[in-house]
């Protein structure tokens, strides 16, 4: 979905996957992407709803956010790995539990990522595991920002 036009728009308020809004002065043009034909100009005064193309639709929200998010920590086990490789070819005996401190915001953003609680203490190798945090996405979802502490174990395997 494609929306064209300078135009004042009264708030916009994302509802699950469409977008609200009303027009304020202007006119906007909206073309829907799966029908050409389909094009419809707003006046001022005019409220309409609008598929975002923000949100992905092909994946369904779910049910249970906690386990969504031990999901994506598990797609993330690789970029963990990593982070510990790297730390193994410094000391090879090292091991121990690491708990990060991550928000996730509505949007599916993480903010405010940090080191909640460790027993390694090695700054490059705790900086890899925050970035990794800091640059995934969850699902969106509606509500409050979700707090969460969440233990990460690191043990050579033989």
């Amino acid at each position: 979905i494609i929306a064209q036009s300078q135009i004042k728009l009264d708030q916009a308020k994302y509802q699950g996957d469409h977008i609200t809004f009303q027009v304020l002065s202007g006119a906007v043009r909206i073309l829907k992407t799966s029908s050409p034909k389909k094009i419809r100009i707003l006046r001022s005064g005019e409220t309409t709803r609008i598929k975002s193309s923000s949100q992905k639709t092909t994946e369904k929200a779910p049910k249970n956010y906690k386990d969504h998010i031990r999901r994506k920590m598990k797609e993330l086990s690789p970029s963990f790995d990593k982070c510990y490789s790297i730390l193994l070819k410094q000391n090879l005996r090292l091991s121990g539990k690491v708990q990060v401190y991550f928000e996730i915001q509505s949007s599916g953003q993480t903010e405010s990522v940090r080191i909640y609680k460790t027993s390694i203490n090695e700054d490059s190798f705790l900086s890899c595991l925050t970035q990794t945090i800091e640059r995934s996405r969850f699902h969106r979802f509606i509500g409050k920002e979700k707090k969460v502490i969440f233990p990460l174990v690191f043990s050579q395997r033989l």
